[in-house]
């Protein structure tokens, strides 16, 4: 990480590290001083198929693979893990005979200890009659009586155990199943091949006693109450506050704030600095520019509402009541990062045989987007960003023929779901192409690197930068307008934008020679801006 200063009081793991022994290294940057500090691993079963995809891409040698998954498979266990997490480090270190930290959140989250001995009995009985070992996806679809093809075919349908935990869902279950690896009560061995790893969870000494009723299974379950925010009226006062601030400092208003921490306001009312300190997106940096600002507005609009702040929490409880069975906000996907491979694969084929870039033929947030989501057949591309009717009739059985195999040979249940109109989120990443693309271009990476990053044309790129100044808001980077184009082109641009106007791009390139590109005419219109 090269950081080497004693006061880091947060470090954050956007992905789960490949060890222990590295989260440890990690995690010991923060509070070198003695002083506390926090440190928060942010984990989706993802991260395990990215680092399986890292280990095998890292190394030839099978001793090695076959050290780094057990290194992995410890990491996995200590994120199911039930237990203190500073106690479970330290004892993998070899130091025993701990109590527990009282400061992680396993000792911290509120929850009742909740006997799970018959679940895991249900749970090591199937593994028994299965009678080899299996991968984890066969045995939740058995528990949770799939009909999988390969489920019947095998005759696990005639198990006693087939279909007696089907009032888990699919990643519940399988959640549960991983905790009790990670505390001991069942074994998960990792099979190398020439296609990979392929892990499969078999009985140990511990399954037999629980099995037995010689000992308890007992986790602490943790119910989380989904927070509900609504945009209202307090929510339209904040934001015309944030825009005459950033016409004010001339920046782009999700600078300021973005709408969520606006929305967090509009329905928590913070009136005090550590109030509005524990919202996320205000940090001590922005409170000190902005705090008080907002403060006032949200104290002047309880008093004109007469909004009493003591009733708050009684009439959020009552709206969460309401709405238990309301339908999410967002659609998130997670890249299955193997899958993903593939699929470009296939991008990079039919872009040879077109001679076209990459992007063109599909981006690489389409393909993330169908590995996250394994589409079984064609009609479900349509529910795929980025994928027209035309390009499904071109690609779409190739991808689909990838993706089935894929779920085949991986033994994964499938349980699609339509997008409709919720907000997309990938890979955790909720900001737009423009927000992105700014963001790093403030970072100092050039139009063209940004341009490949985010496989996004320049002309787009350029695009958001005009729409950016037009807003009002000065550049934070160097940026040479006059590297895209030459005199004679900005002569015959500025004569059409004249006759068109600036905002008529079409116009304007429609009337100009072939040879004169968008990212020209949106090159002589930035310089107008910033000279």
């Amino acid at each position: 990480m090269g950081i080497d200063k004693p006061d880091i009081r947060w470090v954050i793991h956007y992905n789960m590290p490949q060890s222990i022994e590295n989260y440890y290294q990690e995690i010991g940057r923060a509070g070198r001083d003695g002083e506390k500090s926090e440190c928060i691993l942010l984990f989706t079963p993802g991260d395990i198929h990215t680092q399986k995809y890292l280990i095998e891409m890292g190394t030839e040698s099978m001793a090695r693979k076959t050290i780094q998954y057990n290194k992995l498979q410890q990491m996995t266990d200590l994120v199911y893990s039930n237990s203190c997490y500073r106690k479970s480090i330290l004892q993998y270190f070899g130091e025993i005979g701990l109590d527990d930290c009282k400061n992680c959140s396993n000792c911290l989250n509120e929850g009742e200890v909740i006997d799970k001995t018959l679940d895991a009995q249900k749970v090591i009985s199937c593994v028994y009659r299965m009678k080899k070992s299996y991968g984890l996806t066969m045995i939740v679809d058995v528990l949770r009586g799939s009909k999988n093809k390969k489920v019947l075919e095998l005759g696990f349908n005639k198990l006693s155990t087939y279909g007696i935990m089907k009032d888990y869902t699919n990643e519940g279950l399988k959640n549960f199943i991983n905790t009790l690896v990670s505390h001991g009560f069942l074994e998960i061995k990792e099979n190398l091949g020439s296609r990979g790893s392929f892990p499969t969870i078999s009985l140990n000494s511990q399954s037999s006693k629980v099995l037995k009723g010689e000992i308890k299974v007992q986790f602490k379950e943790v119910k989380i109450a989904k927070e509900v925010r609504n945009k209202n009226e307090l929510f339209g006062i904040l934001s015309d506050l944030r825009k005459t601030i950033a016409v004010k400092e001339k920046i782009a208003p999700y600078m300021v704030f973005g709408d969520s921490t606006l929305l967090s306001m509009a329905n928590t009312y913070p009136t005090h600095e550590d109030e509005l300190l524990n919202i996320s997106g205000v940090g001590q940096i922005k409170y000190e520019k902005y705090g008080q600002d907002f403060i006032s507005a949200i104290e002047q609009y309880m008093v004109d509402n007469k909004i009493d702040k003591s009733k708050l929490e009684e009439d959020k409880s009552n709206v969460l009541n309401e709405k238990e069975d309301a339908k999410q906000d967002f659609f998130e996907v997670t890249t299955d990062q193997n899958l993903y491979e593939q699929l470009k694969k296939v991008r990079g084929k039919y872009a040879r045989i077109e001679s076209l870039p990459h992007r063109m033929i599909m981006t690489k947030n389409t393909l993330k987007e169908i590995s996250g989501r394994y589409p079984l057949d064609v009609e479900k591309l349509n529910d795929v960003a980025g994928l027209g009717p035309k390009k499904i009739d071109k690609y779409g059985e190739a991808i689909i023929e990838v993706v089935n195999k894929y779920v085949e040979e991986n033994n994964i249940d499938v349980e699609w779901k339509e997008k409709k109109k919720k907000k997309f989120i990938l890979d955790g990443e909720s900001r737009k192409p423009k927000e992105i693309a700014l963001d790093l271009l403030n970072q100092g990476i050039d139009v063209k690197t940004v341009s490949n990053k985010l496989e996004v044309s320049v002309s787009s790129i350029l695009g958001y930068i005009c729409e950016y100044i037009k807003d009002k808001n000065e550049l934070h980077f160097k940026f040479n307008p006059t590297i895209y184009y030459c005199d004679d082109e900005k002569e015959l641009i500025q004569k059409s934008i004249n006759k068109f106007g600036e905002d008529k791009l079409k116009d304007i390139k429609k009337s100009l020679p072939d040879y004169i590109k968008y990212e020209s005419i949106r090159a002589v219109i930035i310089e107008k801006y910033i000279s």
